[in-house]
């Protein structure tokens, strides 16, 4: 996953746009999709789907995704600038991150509203608490049995509406502690995710240890690794997802 929204400080955003499209072709040479998870809508998403959307671009993530309005405003710039582009129309798809408890309760009106839907991207905790946790009203456990009925609620609504393909963000783990992020792959795999986004490239082979039904190709670009080096680093490619539909 591109992040131009947490990932990237606000003074280096407008670099890390110009990186995109180099880190997209490069990830589509290795066979690998590229997921760009871009801010919430707001008066400059143009500009950040601008410099997103090229061959190789398989889905947007749009955090914050509260309603069937924006959903479908998404839909229409995805096509503009996907015509832009020359990509044949619908080649883009689109992730809808919700992070608020009303949309949390139900996800079927914006995992339907789009064919450009995959699916909803969720998310699995370990015993640091995110926003998730906060927003539910839970208290994250390394066992998670607080979370199956979240979980399951939110692959059940995404299918329900059509969306495939949902995925579960890994968080709330310690990054060098492999084995609670691999239980966590594992517990996603059994709520039949179809993909995990983790937050370290040190965790991005670990899905193919698990079996999962669909088989995930995880792996992160050499230019991200490079930058992975550099201080305050523009671009923080957190995995890459090869997708399955």
């Amino acid at each position: 996953m591109l992040d131009i929204e947490d990932s990237v400080p606000p003074e280096f955003k407008a670099q890390a746009m110009e990186y995109l499209k180099d880190e997209i072709a490069e990830l589509k040479a290795a066979k690998v999709g590229a997921f760009v998870q871009i801010s919430p809508l707001h008066e400059r998403t143009e500009e950040e789907l601008a410099a997103a959307v090229t061959d190789g671009l398989t889905a947007i993530v749009l955090p914050k995704a509260q309603s069937v309005t924006d959903v479908k405003r998404l839909h229409d710039l995805l096509s503009h600038h996907g015509g832009r582009a020359d990509l044949p129309h619908g080649t883009v798809g689109t992730l809808p991150l919700p992070e608020t408890a009303e949309r949390m309760h139900d996800v079927r009106p914006p995992a339907g509203a789009s064919d450009r839907v995959r699916g909803i991207h969720g998310a699995l905790s370990g015993p640091v608490s995110g926003d998730f946790a906060r927003t539910f009203g839970f208290r994250a456990t390394s066992d998670g049995i607080e979370q199956p009925y979240f979980a399951s609620k939110l692959v059940l609504d995404s299918r329900a509406a059509g969306a495939m393909y949902p995925i579960a963000g890994i968080v709330g783990t310690p990054i060098e502690d492999l084995d609670a992020t691999e239980r966590l792959f594992r517990r996603a795999r059994d709520f039949v995710y179809t993909g995990v986004e983790v937050m370290h490239p040190s965790h991005s082979r670990l899905p193919m240890r698990c079996s999962a039904p669909r088989r995930m190709r995880s792996g992160i670009s050499k230019a991200s690794r490079e930058r992975l080096k550099m201080p305050r680093t523009p671009v923080l490619a957190r995995s890459n997802i090869r997708a399955p539909w």
